[in-house]
This record gives structure tokens, C-alpha cells and sequence, in this order.
């Protein structure tokens, strides 16, 4: 980590390896049912759903579904793209647009597409590996567990900053195919760095930042080309620092410094 980064690429040798295996074969699993329409897991598309439809299902959806996992395609949350191809939304010019923007501003315009992974026992899995791992970690809490689809996935470029001081975040992220998604950021130089995904385990913690408490908010965003599975935590009790003994350097082949800058 260079000094004073908010971000930290952390070592996933440093979890326990036979977990990450059995749920990176579930995720393989998941990727080329999605693929063949075929899934092992089910799968709800609300493509033209009404909000009473929504609501209706919402009601018997622990009747129907009880605790059986499930996917979501195509959620009412899901933003359209305005005309815009999604990938602009991790790029420079939605960049500028959103730093001009209030945060509430830029809260209402974060422009999202991906799928929902509801109710799966990977979530909590990967929950106990970090208390397993993390001992010192006082609460863990899942921040959002997503499938992004191949054709241009995306999360839009967003600060996740609180009113408060925020905590860590830590974000267990499969890919099944290499360098065919990335988590793109602005460190507190300024500076863009695009965070490619290898095929298998990319595991990221960040500090958010609260820009009246800390001085700077991360600002972020994902896109994707295949099945990217990614479930996020909010750790309290520990500082990044904490993990720098976890962290690892990251490889030239995954990790880019863009030739462009946010302040």
C-alpha cells in the first residue's frame, strides 16, 4: 500500500484455501448455468415488472422461496442508462459530471446493472472466513451481494460516504475469466487506478472516507465482461492498517494508473 492509500489488495492465501475452492467451483457452477440458462441456482427476471407486481412478490416470497437462494435479473433498482452505453459510467466524463454534483446529487445519479444474489449460503460462508481470519474484527455486516453480467456489468461511479466515520470495507470478488472485469478508484493522490480481475480470488478492503471527518471520499465504480460474483462486508474494530500484513503487491499486469486525474 503507498503511503497515505485507501485501498489495499489483500493476499487470499491468507483465508482458508479449502473454503475459497469449494465456493469458487459453486461460482463456476453458477457461471456457466447462467450462460447455458441452465442455472443451479433459481433465477427471477423482473424485466418489465410493475412496482404492484414487485410488491405482490415481495409478500410471498417466503412462501414461494422460503430460504432457498436465488437470483435477481434485471431489478427495479436497476437504473436505465439514459442512452448511454454502460460502460460510460466508469469512465472520465461521468467521472467529472459526478465530482461537479452535491452527494446527494451524485447518490441519486449512481446508475447500476447487475443481478441480485439472494439468500445463498456463500454470503455467509465468506463471513466466517473473515472472523476466522480477521480476529480482531468486532462486526461483520454484508454491504451487497451481486452477480454482474458479461455484457458490460457496471456499478457507476459512487463514494459510499456516510455521515459518520465509516469502516472498513472488504470485498470477496470471483471472476471466472481473467482481466474481463475491474473495480476502478481514485486513491488520495488523485490519481485513477484500474484494479483488473485475474481469473479466481480478488479480494479488496478500502476506507470510503467521510471528506468532512477524514478530508477526502473514495470515489469507485465496477465493470464487467463475464459473471463477476462479488460480496461485500463493513468491518468494525479495525483500521486498514490493521490489514496491511495481509496485503500483497500488486501485479503490473492488473493494476493500471490511468493517464487521467480527479483533483
Amino acid at each position: 500500500m503507498q503511503k497515505g492509500s485507501c485501498y489495499l489488495h489483500l493476499d487470499e492465501r491468507c483465508f482458508d484455501q479449502i473454503a475459497l475452492d469449494k465456493l469458487a467451483k459453486f461460482f463456476d457452477s453458477i457461471h456457466i448455468g447462467l450462460l447455458k440458462d441452465d442455472c443451479p441456482v433459481m433465477v427471477v427476471d423482473m424485466q418489465g415488472w410493475s412496482r404492484a407486481k414487485l410488491k405482490a412478490f415481495n409478500r410471498k416470497i417466503h412462501k414461494t422461496l422460503g430460504t432457498s437462494p436465488y437470483i435477481i435479473k434485471n431489478a427495479l433498482d436497476n437504473k436505465p442508462p439514459n442512452l448511454r452505453p454502460y460502460a460510460w459510467y466508469t469512465q472520465e466524463d461521468c467521472l467529472n459530471a459526478a465530482l461537479m454534483m452535491s452527494h446527494d446529487e451524485a447518490v441519486l445519479s449512481n446508475h447500476n446493472y447487475l443481478y441480485h444474489f439472494v439468500n445463498s449460503d456463500a454470503i455467509s460462508a465468506i463471513e466466517s472466513i473473515i472472523g476466522k481470519t480477521i480476529s480482531q474484527v468486532r462486526s461483520i455486516e454484508n454491504s451487497g451481494s451481486f452477480i454482474y453480467p458479461p455484457d458490460d456489468g457496471m456499478m457507476s461511479w459512487h463514494t459510499n460516504e456516510s455521515a459518520s466515520a465509516a469502516p472498513v470495507r472488504v470485498y470477496f470478488v470471483y471472476s471466472p475469466q481473467d482481466r474481463q472485469s475491474y473495480f476502478r478508484y481514485i486513491d488520495v493522490d488523485g490519481r485513477v487506478y484500474t484494479s483488473w480481475d485475474k481469473k479466481g480470488w480478488n479480494i479488496r478492503a478500502f476506507h470510503c472516507g467521510n471528506l468532512q471527518l477524514d478530508g477526502f471520499r473514495l470515489w469507485h465504480c465496477v465493470l464487467s465482461n463475464t459473471h463477476r460474483f462479488s460480496s461485500g462486508f463493513r468491518l468494525t474494530g479495525i483500521s486498514l492498517q490493521d490489514l496491511e500484513s495481509m496485503a500483497k503487491e500488486c501485479d503490473s499486469n492488473y493494476m493500471n494508473i490511468e493517464n487521467w486525474r480527479a483533483w
